[in-house]
């Protein structure tokens, strides 16, 4: 089974759809709260994984994607499922 880590927050809509990509496909999921309202996504540390500032990002093992639309695509092509 795939496992995915991403980052940010649950009523987000675009870390919504990477959620609902991975239910989808069964894949497990550790979601990494941000602290958005301290500004934790304009720190350095999340600017190394995204360089717009913005939420989500996906992180397996040393692989890094952002942008919503490539991490569901990416979780529904990588996807093994259950």
């Amino acid at each position: 089974m795939s496992s995915y880590r991403i980052i940010g927050v649950s009523p987000s809509t675009c870390t919504q759809r990477t959620l609902f990509t991975a239910y989808e496909r069964e894949a497990t999921v550790e979601l990494v709260p941000l602290d958005l309202m301290g500004g934790a996504q304009k720190k350095p540390e999340h600017l190394a994984k995204q360089p717009f500032g913005k939420i989500p990002v996906l992180e397996q093992q040393d692989f890094v994607l952002y942008e919503s639309r490539a991490i569901a695509r990416f979780i529904n092509d990588t996807a093994t499922g259950g």
